[in-house]
């Protein structure tokens, strides 16, 4: 009997408090939306977000749902109709919820913003489209709402610092080509949505297949444009990447889409680690690895009548971890020897190239030769693979071009290695000037030699869109020159006829080897252009790269003549070539550096651009004999 009135006492005290919902019995002072929430919040104020962990009480009244006038209480967006005392559950809101407010009749406008068809800034499909776009099949998941994947209902507010990061980001930049160029969620049966579409992407990582994407699946929606948006890469605003969450268990091997060179492993890191962890980076590789088919250097065809040169827009991973580029120059019996292990990394071939850069945020980091028992490697470096332990220190910034990401990656990773170069003590606030931006003119110095070389003994140069190709490296390719018609250039493609060409320095026909190792060295000077930032992803290779290149270009012979050539060059006086500076540069003295690199100066005589071309010590200053990189 006092089981059954303790019971009762209980469930009248609820009703007592749940009465204040809609009721006169409002505290003063208050806003309308929360004392309407009186009663909600009596049975709910220990109820914890699924997501946060927060309890979802706390946040609601910290945001402005709670606080602004107009704002929402539990039940404009829960829609309780009498719960509990009916029994019934409120089902959670839905994007429908959302745009009853979030529209462009009121203040905050953002229905269009986010949502209008044929909008570069569409992020993602009203449900019922969303349901068919990226259901798994396997598991029946589904993304249940686009709003709520970027944006915390109980307080929308906590969440705009890294908002507004991704919208700057290179991920979020609806202006820019990759999002705004064409319907990537249709074109090409969907095959660009999967790096170019939140959506395409995440069926790709969950799913385990592509999504052929199609109008019937779109519907109105079918010229719709969408962002990498959060819930691409995470399970929710909890940060938690769908590569660490358990329940996607289809997550994609992580890969880059070819193979390499028989026997060598197409995955990343490679064949000597086939499980090494590279953590949430996982999650990066699959769009920055390159791209199938004619987008790599290891299928760029000796066939006469084909000529692929581009491999597609910033295959950063597929860099850094050896995976891309024209590596033929010398005989193929040579890649199993001392010429292969120098261009193939430590990862895939025992001898090959090592990289502090590739251990970072692995346990490699640990055992690397920089760090030891009095002085370890810090944790923050241990985990999360390359991608996420330096471009994520900041946020979603991803970029140098940021101050503010600049100082955290320094002050968080760089500053473990670089301190000093060149004689000039490197910190916070001239790592990208002293450092970043001297490694960065030293590759386009090599590029530009290399282009020169392609002018005047090929009839081929660069059509840039910029400066450099920095800020629109997908916009890059190549062109007849001298150019008839700046306005109009003659692009090359895969329809040139190359059984024909000649060389226009010495009118001679090309033979078929010669052929195919003029397309490779355009395969890498274009790679450099799309890959703008390989000088930090992968140097040695990148210079190893450029100069086998360049070495071809000047004289079609692979003799090891890039620092006379480059010499050379540096004294034609070319009034109408902009670059003619860049050429000036190239200048070789006695010795590279005075001494060690991190300590000492170039050596007089010896400019900066030369020591990228031209191998050297980095302990004593001396050139390298012979002088490949």
């Amino acid at each position: 009997m006092k089981t059954v009135n303790l019971v009762a006492a209980v469930l009248w005290a609820c009703m007592l408090v749940v009465a204040g919902c809609g009721s006169d019995h409002r505290e003063s002072g208050s806003s309308p939306q929360l004392r309407a929430s009186t009663g909600c919040i009596g049975c709910h104020s220990g109820t914890t977000s699924h997501v946060t962990g927060n309890s979802v009480v706390t946040e609601w009244m910290a945001s402005a749902h709670s606080t602004a006038a107009g704002g929402a209480g539990c039940d404009d967006c829960h829609h309780v109709d009498g719960h509990p005392f009916n029994g019934s559950i409120p089902p959670l809101p839905t994007d429908l919820v959302c745009v009853q407010c979030h529209t462009n009749t009121v203040t905050m406008a953002t229905q269009n913003v986010h949502f209008a068809n044929n909008s570069a800034s569409y992020l993602g499909l009203p449900l019922s489209r969303l349901s068919q776009a990226i259901v798994n099949p396997a598991t029946g998941d589904r993304s249940a709402s686009a709003c709520n994947g970027c944006h915390n209902p109980h307080d929308p507010t906590s969440l705009l610092p890294v908002n507004r990061q991704w919208a700057a980001s290179g991920h979020g930049d609806t202006t820019d080509a990759p999002f705004n160029e064409e319907p990537f969620m249709k074109v090409s049966g969907g095959v660009c949505s999967r790096c170019h579409t939140a959506t395409g992407f995440r069926w790709y990582m969950t799913a385990g297949a592509q999504r052929v994407i199609t109008t019937a699946t779109l519907g109105a929606y079918s010229s719709a444009k969408e962002a990498v948006a959060c819930w691409a890469c995470h399970s929710n605003y909890s940060w938690r990447r769908i590569s660490s969450d358990p329940a996607v268990t289809n997550f994609q091997t992580y890969s880059t889409p070819y193979v390499r060179f028989d026997g060598i492993t197409k995955r990343i890191p490679g064949t000597n680690f086939p499980t090494a962890d590279i953590g949430d980076s996982k999650v990066c590789v699959p769009c920055h690895a390159g791209r199938t088919g004619a987008r790599v250097g290891a299928a760029v065809s000796a066939t006469r009548t084909s000529a692929p040169f581009d491999p597609h827009y910033f295959p950063a991973a597929a860099t850094m971890y050896g995976k891309i580029g024209f590596i033929n120059f010398s005989t193929p019996g040579a890649l199993a020897g001392a010429y292969g292990k120098s261009l193939i990394t430590n990862n895939d071939i025992s001898g090959g190239v090592t990289s502090t850069h590739r251990k970072l945020g692995t346990l490699d980091i640990v055992t690397d030769s920089r760090f030891s028992v009095t002085n370890p490697a810090p944790a923050n470096l241990q985990s999360n693979g390359p991608c996420v332990t330096c471009h994520m220190t900041a946020g979603h910034t991803l970029t140098f071009d940021d101050p503010a990401f600049t100082q955290n990656s320094y002050d968080q990773i760089c500053i473990n290695c670089h301190t000093e170069e060149n004689g000039i003590t490197i910190n916070a606030a001239n790592f990208r000037t002293a450092f970043l931006d001297e490694n960065r003119d030293e590759m386009f110095a090599a590029l530009a030699l290399a282009v020169r070389f392609l002018e005047n003994n090929f009839g081929i140069t660069i059509n840039l869109t910029d400066n450099e190709a920095l800020e629109t490296p997908t916009e890059v390719s190549f062109v007849q020159y001298p150019i008839a018609d700046p306005n109009n250039p003659v692009s090359l493609s895969n329809t040139t006829n190359w059984s024909a060409y000649v060389t226009t320095g010495r009118g001679a026909a090309l033979s078929d080897a010669q052929v195919y190792k003029l397309k490779g060295a355009m395969f890498n000077i274009i790679l450099a252009y799309k890959e703008p930032a390989s000088y930090v992803h992968a140097r040695t290779i990148t210079r190893r790269l450029l100069y086998d290149s360049i070495d071809f270009l000047d004289d079609m012979s692979m003799d090891q003549s890039v620092s006379a050539s480059a010499v050379a060059q540096s004294l034609i006086a070319d009034a109408a070539t902009s670059q003619v500076s860049v050429f000036g540069r190239f200048q070789k003295g006695p010795s590279a550096f005075t001494g060690p690199i991190e300590s000492s100066p170039l050596t007089p005589g010896t400019t900066a651009p030369m020591t990228y071309v031209n191998g050297f010590n980095r302990t004593t200053g001396a050139w390298s004999v012979p002088e490949r990189p």
